[in-house]
């Protein structure tokens, strides 16, 4: 079913490797119970470009039947995530581009829910809640409201623009005001998408939809690294102590130049979500890890002052004490607080 609302939208992918998991990700788009009005797929070269085109090839021929738009593009060096992200906005066509990632799905209502939201409020940009699988299996549901609301400045904590942007699948962009907002100074840093966030945030708030319409996956693997912006600070297939604390750097970068821009504090209320609701989901994964790895964490959090806090110290000790039983308190938690 093609959309009917008077604002176009882009679901936008930024391909890199993973081919089955792509393939995966557009067939969810192909079974949208309401097509966008074009699907792009930027691949950052990935060294299995050639497969990668093969599939993208094989879904312009079926996209093309229900009369939806599919464009990709392979770029012959690779920029990293960032600046793909700002190649994904400058070559789409819509009014809105929504990013998807590519081991992520698009919900059936998805398409439908999203432009819904955008034409009752025609925002700069829109969070969403979002489910969470593993094995093509639904795991639980992350939201901040039941109710489609708008956050703002006025009626919620000046550090929210966060937490609203910290998964990157379903978050939406008003095109050309997201175009106009670009900046290089944020290339490698893996939070564009935050810097964006904070503007539209106190600028014209940020809309958010309650019903979920994108699935992110739990059991990926990291392929950031690749890039020459990237490879000093991480290592493609996975999340190091010390790649873990320079994106905390680089988001604590971005919250100071928010706060400047706009003349607002949200630095703070920011370093104290990275001790505590992030912690969370730090330790978790490491409940995998080595004991080594662990106290590498730890000299880490100690290292940018977050470690000051009874949250960081007793998700520590959890793990240290238990290894992989942790994981049974950790989704008793996440029972209780993401229902």
């Amino acid at each position: 079913m093609i959309s009917n609302t008077s604002s176009t939208l882009t679901i936008a992918i930024p391909s890199f490797s993973r081919p089955l998991d792509l393939d995966f990700t557009i067939n969810s788009i192909f079974e949208s119970n309401v097509q966008p009005t074009e699907v792009l797929v930027i691949d950052d070269n990935s060294p299995d470009k050639d497969h990668i085109e093969d599939i993208l090839i094989k879904w312009t021929e079926k996209f093309d039947e229900k009369k939806t738009i599919f464009r990709y593009l392979i770029s012959d060096i690779n920029n990293g995530y960032d600046i793909n992200l700002q190649k994904l906005l400058l070559n789409s066509t819509s009014d809105y581009v929504m990013f998807l990632g590519n081991d992520d799905m698009l919900l059936p209502n998805g398409v439908h829910d999203a432009l819904t939201s955008i034409d009752s409020n025609k925002l700069f940009a829109y969070s969403r809640s979002f489910v969470r699988f593993s094995d093509n299996t639904v795991i639980g549901v992350s939201r901040f409201s039941k109710f489609d609301r708008i956050y703002n400045q006025f009626n919620s904590p000046l550090s929210f623009y966060f937490r609203l942007s910290c998964f990157f699948s379903g978050l939406i962009f008003l095109r050309e005001w997201a175009i106009n907002k670009y900046i290089n100074k944020y290339d490698g840093t893996l939070y564009y998408q935050l810097y964006l966030f904070g503007c539209a945030y106190f600028e014209s708030g940020v809309g958010y939809i309650s019903n979920p319409i994108v699935g992110g996956r739990t059991d990926g693997i990291p392929l950031f690294g690749n890039s020459n912006k990237e490879s000093s600070s991480h290592i493609p297939g996975s999340y190091t102590a010390k790649s873990r604390s320079i994106m905390w750097k680089n988001i604590l970068s971005i919250a100071t130049d928010i706060d400047i821009k706009y003349s607002v504090k949200s630095y703070k209320d920011i370093h104290h979500e990275i001790k505590t609701r992030m912690s969370f989901h730090i330790f978790e994964m490491y409940a995998f890890k080595t004991i080594s790895e662990l106290f590498e964490l730890k000299k880490e959090y100690k290292k940018l002052d977050i470690f000051n806090h009874p949250i960081p110290i007793i998700l520590f000790l959890t793990v240290f004490i238990l290894r992989k039983k942790s994981l049974i308190l950790f989704k008793i938690v996440r029972h209780l607080y993401q229902r």
